[in-house]
């Protein structure tokens, strides 16, 4: 296992302490989904996790969720990356494992923050280094209600 533990650990207890998510889950189907990237707002009831393309700084929480399928055996690192409107890193994350099934999957929290910049932010997901997906999630100050 490579990466930096004491971040890996931070993450998987902040995870755990949300709601059952795990850092590195491994999944069992072995087809690729048709976008690897997913995003959540943090839902208390873990089965309403319905996708987003959106979120508002109102929310304070979101996921992101990485599925991706190595078309190798080994240790594999799959890691995504969150930037914020401007351009700026503003989140990490990584696991590298040797996957039990064909398919394993990365999921990480991001706190927003009243000073958060609003616009596009974009998520980059890499499998071994190299690209597998890129995502942009639209970020406003409050949640448009639809009547």
């Amino acid at each position: 296992m490579g990466g930096n533990m004491a971040t890996r650990v931070l993450l998987a207890a902040l995870l755990a302490a949300v709601g059952g998510v795990s850092l590195g889950h491994i999944a069992a189907a072995a087809d690729p989904p048709a976008n690897p990237i997913s995003i959540y707002l943090h839902s208390v009831d873990a089965s309403d996790n319905t996708p987003v393309e959106s979120v508002a700084l109102t929310d304070k929480f979101f996921m992101i969720s990485v599925v991706a399928v190595p078309t190798v055996p080994g240790s594999h690192e799959v890691a995504a990356t969150l930037y914020d409107s401007t351009g700026r890193q503003v989140l990490r994350a990584t696991v590298e494992e040797e996957p039990r099934r064909p398919k394993f999957h990365l999921s990480v929290g991001y706190n927003l923050k009243v000073d958060d910049p609003i616009g596009a932010w974009r998520i980059v997901a890499t499998l071994d280094g190299g690209p597998l997906a890129e995502r942009v999630l639209q970020v406003s100050a409050t949640r448009k209600v639809h009547e």
